[in-house]
């Protein structure tokens, strides 16, 4: 073997074993994925059934690399691109780019669009009226691809997912507050919902509730002298409510303090429908109560029969 063989030979051998030792780092950035991180991410909080909600698809580009931009400059270039499978109850409403930079590079003439750093994609969904309640994972591909200053990277396709969870509509407004108002009450009445002391009527009779927990609640109104009020109502996320409170009076309080307190002429007890009692507003029905009333006329007429009867009966024992 002639040394000049045997030279060749030993530097084909070394040219191999270098090769073999960098090809890892060959290798390690022949695609554009190898130099691009994706990350995708739905929304924190639950969604109603019936909602739009965001989710984001970021792509981390690194230092020394740029991506092209959604619309590529060049024919030959691939553009980035977020393709989002809806399963069954979403759909989707829209997607937008960020906005890119013009680079100039040595690969092309005239300036390309691109993007760098990191880009993000925000994808508006929906879930419809009809969306699973739970958490659902929805799908997406990505493509891309990555350059430096010099050459263009094999274009890449990466598969990501993110969750949403939906809600039905009364668990999604858990925590939303709203106003009630109450009026027609008698004054210093006393309102609850749900139980819960929650106001006092002023002197006209009203109540301003707030921070009212949105969904069904029981309203109850008390006041001495008349019977309960009470209604179910539905506190809507979107707008205020108002009860009208009709208490009708309590007549059995009312012949019961009357009996204890007021006797009649001649020892007579006065009924105590008819007796007027002015430190307290529950002695007064409501003017718009025409049973109320007539008890009151009614009364007022067996009053005038008593008062008679004590009165002759004085004269009589006077004659006597």
């Amino acid at each position: 073997m002639t040394p000049t063989i045997a030279r060749s030979i030993v530097h084909a051998a070394v040219l191999s074993t270098v090769a073999l030792v960098l090809s890892p780092v060959a290798t390690a950035q022949t695609s554009s994925k190898s130099v691009v991180t994706v990350e995708a991410a739905g929304p924190a909080a639950p969604v109603a059934a019936g909602e739009t909600f965001a989710a984001t698809i970021t792509l981390r580009i690194r230092s020394g690399y740029h991506i092209n931009a959604q619309k590529p400059s060049e024919d030959y270039l691939i553009g980035t691109t977020a393709t989002v499978s809806a399963p069954k109850g979403f759909s989707i409403v829209r997607s937008s780019y960020p906005k890119s930079r013009m680079g100039s590079f040595s690969f092309s003439e005239t300036p390309i669009a691109v993007y760098d750093g990191n880009a993000q994609i925000a994808v508006t969904l929906k879930a419809d009226a009809a969306a699973p309640v739970g958490v659902t994972t929805i799908p997406a591909k990505v493509e891309f691809q990555a350059c430096n200053d010099d050459q263009c990277l094999p274009p890449s396709t990466v598969d990501v997912s993110f969750t949403v969870d939906v809600t039905s509509t009364g668990d999604a407004n858990a925590g939303e507050k709203q106003t009630v108002t109450v009026t027609g009450a008698p004054p210093d009445a006393r309102i609850f919902v749900d139980g819960k002391a929650a106001g006092i009527a002023n002197s006209q009779g009203r109540a301003v509730l707030r921070d009212v927990a949105v969904g069904p609640r029981k309203i109850r109104v008390e006041s001495t002298g008349f019977l309960p009020f009470e209604k179910d109502i539905e506190v809507d996320a979107d707008a205020p409510a108002t009860i009208v409170a009709t208490l009708m009076p309590d007549l059995n309080a009312n012949t019961n303090a009357g009996s204890n307190s007021n006797s009649g002429i001649a020892g007579v007890p006065i009924p105590a429908a008819v007796v007027s009692n002015t430190n307290s507003a529950a002695a007064v029905p409501p003017a718009t109560d025409s049973s109320s009333w007539l008890l009151w006329v009614l009364g007022g007429v067996i009053v005038a029969a008593l008062a008679g009867i004590g009165i002759a009966a004085a004269t009589r024992k006077g004659q006597g």
